[in-house]
């Protein structure tokens, strides 16, 4: 199991993902003592206005960022 997790975070490292050890802060997202936000089979849920929340942008709509 420990090889497992240790390529796993490999794969993520590959990726570009450079957090220090990326699965734990994804696993943390499923616990209950954080009320705003969970991760489902649906994506990223706001549980407080009951909707899933798009992780990926799809390009539509006004983003204050885009120049």
């Amino acid at each position: 199991m420990a090889g497992k997790a240790a390529g796993l975070l490999d794969s993520l490292r590959q990726c570009g993902c450079h957090m220090h050890n990326a699965n734990m802060q994804l696993s943390l997202l499923a616990l209950v003592v954080i009320p705003e936000l969970r991760i489902s089979d649906r994506g990223l849920v706001d549980v407080n206005k009951f909707r899933v929340i798009p992780v990926i942008d799809q390009g539509g709509g006004d983003d204050e960022r885009r120049t």
